[in-house]
């Protein structure tokens, strides 16, 4: 049970599950996010168009806030990296 705790959290040699799936989630959203604001920007004014805005912008907000707490989140978890050379 201690080693399936370790590997969720971070641990002092590496980054636990609940990082990754942060870093990573993080990182599909925004890679979706920027192919659909273009498209929003070729679309004539509508409803439609005002909907989907009003989707990006709150899937906009919610990546603030996911990365918001992923930072607050890696501020209490300090990780300690190797060093590559030792003086």
């Amino acid at each position: 049970m201690i080693k399936l705790i370790m590997k969720i959290v971070n641990s002092s040699e590496k980054y636990g599950l609940v990082s990754k799936l942060f870093h990573w989630i993080t990182f599909i959203v925004l890679i979706v996010q920027v192919p659909f604001g273009f498209y929003l920007v070729g679309l004539e004014f509508s409803d439609r168009r005002i909907d989907l805005e009003n989707i990006h912008i709150l899937i906009g907000i919610s990546v603030f806030y996911f990365v918001l707490i992923r930072l607050i989140s890696v501020s209490y978890t300090h990780l300690t990296l190797p060093t590559i050379c030792s003086v």
